[in-house]
């Protein structure tokens, strides 16, 4: 044991003093490292190594006046001193006072360019301000100086949000090095989830709330991993921890919401959607939500697929130049399976189709049957995200076939599910019909349009209650021919896919579209071209028999203002499963 020094001795080495500080600093005797640093300044006021040290013992005993007044003179007579400067910016960070520490870890850091710890301090202050990109590079650096350090891994993923293959190795390797590290379970969780990996988002959710069951944040992940498996009334039991354990986010109401709305509570999805809009009025899908609630409360029937040559003749002669004779096909959204015997009668020697509503499912099986194609064609009851090679498939497939295109094109889950098919489910160089697609969007006058929610005047009777149960928020079909209407702009491009090598949904935009006469907007009329392959093109600008695939009109919520020549903003976001449309900062943009 080290020999304590008695500083009653006039002749006490300051380094001694020092040195025995430090050692009891380093053991965690606090008040005997005070005791020595002490002994030093009263022999040299101006130390400023023991005022720095001093200064620290002062921050991790909560005196943080005391330790900034220390560290200010420790810094005033050693400028250049690296450990005071990041303990300083420490402090500073602790008040909320992010700039100064910034100033102060920076120059730290470019005093000891080279320090771990330093470069990871910050990385957390630069990530707390949003400077996402600089963030990243302090933790690439402390992982290098730190290899084993999860803490470093799991921050240097978070900072590569943006860069989900960065961020899912990052988060791997902090698991890698603590694996039962809760934040990066948690982040890997969620990135894996938003990449439509769900059966590994599900086994890493279930990792990340077993280290924390109280932890709002991951149970509210798992609920949404569960949704997306399926499992409503599981993830409902999992959105209400997460609100108990004190994460009311607006999001976690919206998943509530529509958990609810599946497992057919209406009402008390309602209320969910509302607690929403309390945090956050001007979400819209929130109000989408909220209103598309009220609207299933009165049943519209169910959905029939009406016969449209022209979409059967497209599907037709692109399958039948696309197959090569025993290609294994798969078909999302099977329907009564008629593209999958098209396949079949093509030349596929295998044909799986996928098809997530199972009175549907049972609906092909017996037409795919009475036509004498059971042999060749399997339907599975499930949707595409949750098939997997070895399980529901015998190896990748050759082709893939979507046929779960809607009115607005992605209202039925087409792009997680082409997106999760071309990347797991096929071989590379597949084949995909349709291949690529581009939605338009028009300004129109529509003054017989409903803009916005009417009074309910009915025979001088107030009605009003009953815009409850309508949504007015939803596209409606237009047509061009019989609609009272004027056109406003030229086309412009909401949105293009090339269904082979799908994006990530872009942010909200604002498209200022330039007036083509002068008056009101009421609605975007939009339609797509969808190409089947090189050859063969829809454009549902043109009527196909009036079935489901047409224009459609998204109501702006306000008449908007037209000049000829000048410039109209409209608010256009597109999710992975709808468009946003309407003006900007009105809550009535239709979805």
């Amino acid at each position: 044991m080290a020999r304590e020094i008695d500083l009653s001795k006039a002749d006490v080495d300051i380094a001694a003093l020092l040195a025995q500080g430090a050692r009891a600093l380093e053991d965690g005797r606090y008040d005997d490292a005070q005791t020595a640093f002490r002994g030093v300044i009263a022999r040299e006021p101006d130390n400023a190594d023991a005022l720095r040290r001093l200064g620290a013992i002062a921050f991790m005993g909560g005196r943080h006046d005391d330790a900034f007044g220390l560290l200010e003179l420790s810094i005033g007579l050693a400028p250049d001193n690296a450990d005071a400067h990041n303990n300083l910016a420490a402090i500073l960070q602790s008040r909320g006072e992010s700039a100064e520490a910034e100033v102060h870890f920076r120059r730290a850091l470019e005093l000891t360019p080279d320090d771990g710890d330093i470069n990871f301090n910050l990385g957390l202050i630069l990530l707390e301000r949003g400077n996402r990109a600089a963030a990243r590079l302090c933790f690439v650096e402390a992982v290098r100086l730190l290899p084993d350090d999860a803490d470093a891994y799991y921050n240097l993923g978070l900072a590569s949000h943006g860069d989900a293959q960065a961020a899912l190795a990052a988060q791997e390797s902090a698991i890698a090095r603590n694996s039962k590290h809760a934040g990066a379970l948690l982040d890997y969780a969620i990135l894996l989830r938003e990449q439509g990996r769900l059966n590994e988002a599900l086994r890493a959710s279930t990792a990340a709330l077993a280290q924390n069951r109280d932890d709002g944040p991951a149970a509210f992940n798992h609920g949404a991993v569960l949704y997306a498996h399926g499992k409503g009334q599981e993830a409902v039991v999992q959105f209400h921890r997460a609100i108990a354990a004190g994460y009311d986010a607006p999001e976690v109401q919206n998943y509530l919401g529509r958990a609810l709305v599946a497992a057919g509570q209406l009402d008390a999805a309602s209320r969910a959607f509302r607690r929403g809009l309390e945090q956050a009025p001007d979400d819209f899908e929130l109000n989408y939500n909220l209103h598309e609630s009220h609207a299933r409360a009165i049943p519209t029937g169910p959905f029939l697929l009406l016969d449209n040559r022209t979409r059967n003749n497209a599907y037709r002669k692109a399958i039948e130049r696309a197959v090569t004779p025993g290609d294994t096909v798969l078909v999302i959204g099977a329907g009564p399976g008629l593209t999958a015997m098209m396949a079949a009668r093509a030349g596929a020697g295998k044909v799986i189709a996928c098809e997530p509503l199972a009175p549907l499912a049972g609906l092909a099986r017996r037409i795919i049957a009475r036509n004498g194609y059971e042999d060749r064609i399997t339907v599975i009851a499930k949707p595409a995200t949750l098939m997997r090679v070895g399980e529901d498939l015998p190896g990748p497939v050759d082709m893939i076939v979507a046929e779960n295109i809607d009115e607005v094109l992605i209202g039925d889950n087409l792009l997680p599910a082409l997106r999760y098919a071309t990347r797991c489910l096929a071989r590379p160089g597949a084949r995909v019909i349709p291949a690529r697609a581009t939605v338009w969007g028009m300004l129109v006058e529509w003054p017989e349009s409903r803009v916005d929610i009417p009074s309910g005047d009915l025979q001088g009777f107030d009605c009003r209650d009953i815009e409850l149960f309508r949504n007015p928020l939803a596209p409606v079909s237009f047509d061009w021919e019989r609609e009272t209407h004027r056109l406003m702009s030229q086309p412009f491009a909401i949105a293009d896919y090339d269904f082979l090598a799908l994006a990530p949904p872009p942010p909200l935009r604002h498209h200022d579209v330039e007036g083509l006469h002068s008056g009101s907007a009421h609605a975007v009329v939009i339609w797509f071209d969808l190409h089947f392959d090189n050859q063969v093109k829809i454009s549902t600008r043109a009527e196909l028999d009036f079935s489901r695939w047409h224009s459609m009109a998204y109501r702006l919520g306000r008449a908007l203002p037209v000049r000829r020549g000048g410039p109209v903003r409209i608010a256009v976001e597109a999710t992975d499963d709808r468009f946003y449309i309407g003006a900007p900062g009105h809550d009535g943009a239709s979805r």
